[in-house]
């Protein structure tokens, strides 16, 4: 690649570290007109996290107690794991210092967010010649319809492993980019930090495990680290996993590594109901609806599960959908197997919204056709520089020092992997998408600067 000249140079530079910060512009105009309302607080947002956040408020106490996600055959029952920690701490901790209002906190964590993408944009663009063509790539991909309303929400895991993703990506390249150069010696900061950043991902959702498994993998082989910082990487792994695993165990008897969602989460993807209704249909209508409509006019019974079963505890709920979840699938193997082909297609493929109903039967779009449109072309966008990335990888692994990268593909292969076991919702794979566009950036269109260089 040939140099740029100084002044596309410092444009390149400065467009890439001002990235994160042009688009916090949009989420907080999201945030303030769509997303919450002015009396909305941080104890209100769905999914399950606002009694969590309430509870670490004000007792200090990692629970919750009301609005379960299952039918509780006791009175009063509390759940201590339906969540990973990861955004009710941060939550909480932002809550204690810009007050309660959801507006409020959702715009902290989006400032948070562009100051660890900012700082480390900013030692990628000392570090490396980026080309002003790539870094043109990433502004359609970062301030897209998707990267902005997932980023600029509270309710689901993604307003965060959009972000961390995406740092996560600027590290690892310093990981798997050849030297001499002056980001070598960078190399184990960003190992130690790519570590840090792969478990709060982890914190943030159970499901990023298999990356936080292969970038530990990626640092502990590495030959250019020093032992303290791979002792130290351990370290951020180990306290925070054992802290994890002592209130898991404390609160069910057990250990458990993740949370207690997952066993409902395994029969979305392993169910004939789900199978017939996915992915024109959410998954979730199996538990709460007893007929969902497709578009075709078929009509197709459904479990409407949470009124059919109480559970004692919610560790009893996670066993009882899992078993159901493995029963199903090697009692229909090749169901099954269609079924995977389906989650991988929509994981991999799919440009449309998935799913394109929330509703069981009411087929209003959810939303407008200009915005459906510049959606599907968002992700088809995203998509294409995916695969570009994957190809430059594969094909690079020739060269010499290509074969390190291919840990990039392994990371991105860990990311998808859990969906298409699982289930896969648009916006699982926009974190992945995103953080692919960064990585392509980093390795195409950027070379490292040189030691001697200003």
């Amino acid at each position: 690649m040939s140099a740029p000249t100084p002044a596309s140079g410092r444009l390149a530079s400065s467009l890439l570290v001002a990235l994160p910060l042009i688009a916090l512009a949009p989420q907080i105009y999201l945030i303030l007109h769509s997303l919450y309302a002015r009396d909305t607080t941080v104890f209100g947002i769905g999914f399950g996290f606002g009694d969590y956040v309430r509870n670490l408020h004000d007792r200090g106490v990692f629970q919750s107690c009301s609005a379960l996600p299952f039918r509780s055959c006791h009175p009063g029952l509390c759940v201590n794991a339906t969540r990973m920690p990861g955004l009710p701490l941060l939550y909480t901790g932002i809550a204690s210092v810009v007050g309660l209002k959801a507006s409020s906190v959702a715009i902290a964590k989006c400032c948070l967010v562009a100051l660890l993408l900012g700082t480390l944009l900013w030692l990628a663009a000392r570090d490396f010649h980026v080309g002003l063509g790539g870094v043109l790539l990433l502004y359609p991909l970062y301030l897209g319809p998707q990267p902005l309303k997932h980023a600029a929400t509270l309710e689901y895991e993604e307003c965060l492993l959009l972000g961390l993703f995406a740092a996560l990506a600027i590290t690892l390249v310093y990981l798997v980019r050849p030297g001499p150069g002056a980001s070598d010696h960078r190399r184990p900061w960003m190992a130690v930090a790519a570590i840090a950043i792969a478990t709060a991902m982890y914190f943030t959702k159970s499901s990023t495990m298999l990356v936080l498994v292969v970038v530990a993998t990626l640092v502990l082989v590495q030959r250019g680290i020093p032992v303290a910082a791979k002792l130290a990487s351990l370290g951020i792994i180990a306290l925070p996993l054992a802290a994890w695993v002592h209130h898991t165990a404390s609160t069910s008897g057990g250990l458990h590594l993740s949370s207690s969602w997952n066993g409902e989460n395994l029969l979305r993807g392993y169910s004939a109901d789900v199978e017939s209704i996915y992915p024109e249909i959410s998954p979730d209508r199996e538990f709460d609806s007893d007929h969902a409509l497709l578009l075709n006019g078929v009509v197709v019974p459904l479990g409407d599960l949470t009124r059919q079963r109480c559970f004692d505890d919610e560790w009893a709920w996670n066993d009882y959908y899992a078993a159901a979840a493995r029963r199903w699938a090697l009692d229909h193997p090749l169901d099954a197997l269609r079924f995977d082909l389906t989650k991988a297609r929509v994981a991999l493929l799919e440009i449309r919204h998935t799913p394109t109903f929330v509703s069981a039967t009411d087929k209003t779009p959810l939303y407008t056709p200009a915005l459906a449109a510049a959606m599907a072309a968002w992700m088809l966008y995203a998509r294409v520089l995916f695969y570009a990335l994957l190809a430059t990888l594969l094909l690079g692994a020739r060269h010499r020092g290509g074969r390190w990268r291919l840990w990039l593909v392994a990371v991105l292969a860990a990311a998808v992997a859990p969906y298409i076991i699982a289930f896969a919702f648009e916006r699982h794979v926009v974190p992945a998408l995103v953080a692919a566009g960064c990585m392509l950036v980093l390795t195409r269109f950027a070379r490292p600067r040189h030691l001697h260089e200003p």
